[in-house]
Parts: C-alpha cells; structure tokens; sequence
C-alpha cells in the first residue's frame, strides 16, 4: 500500500511541535517565580513595606516585622502570608525591575524596584 510522504510530514511536524512545546510550557509558566525571586526596596507606598524579598522556596521576607512567611502566586494575583496578622492578598505586576502592587480596585499602592 502506497502511503503519500504529505501526512506523514504533517505527523512529523506535530509530533515535533507537541516535543517542544512539552518543554516550552514549563520553561515559561516558571519564568515568573524566578522573576519575582530577590530584593525589591520601595520607591512609591502605601502598603507599609520598606523593602520585601522573595526566595524561591516560596518564602519571604520584609520590613514589616509580622510580615514573613509563605507566599503563593497565582497569575497576577499574590498571597503573603503574615505572623499574628491578616494574610495580604493583591494583585501584582512586574515590568523590568519594576514590581507594582494593585489593590482590589486596580489601583496602584506600593512600586518596588528590584536590587538583587
């Protein structure tokens, strides 16, 4: 039986599209983490953070003395977990090395610049 070598290209070029994507994928989705991974100091507030650093195991800490802990990204939004207080959740945005905190209304609150 005589197979044409057109879909045998077209699997060939789906299998190989497929491979790399499996690799792509999770190269990208963990480009954030290592994004956000340093030492951001305040450059604009209102959140009460003087700096806030972010360690890739997932913990942080920062100037405000009950503030350090866990943190969990999901998207653009970030949950920091704090001692004997309220865990803070917001929406964030990093641009460069800049790190932008957005309350719930969308409104700017606290610009960071990173410095490691």
């Amino acid at each position: 039986m005589y197979l044409s070598k057109t879909p045998l290209k077209v699997i060939a070029i789906c299998f190989v599209t497929f491979i790399i994507l499996c690799f792509l994928i999770p190269t990208v989705l963990d480009m954030l983490p290592a994004r956000l991974t340093g030492r951001w100091e305040l450059t604009e507030d209102s959140s009460g953070f003087d700096y806030i650093e972010f360690f890739s195991n997932g913990s942080y800490v920062s100037s405000h003395s009950n503030y350090e802990g866990g943190y969990q990204v999901d998207g653009n939004r970030m949950l920091l977990e704090g001692d004997l207080v309220d865990d803070k959740v917001f929406t964030f945005k990093i641009k460069g090395k800049t790190l932008n905190f957005y309350n719930d209304e969308g409104e700017l609150f606290s610009v960071f610049q990173k410095v490691q």
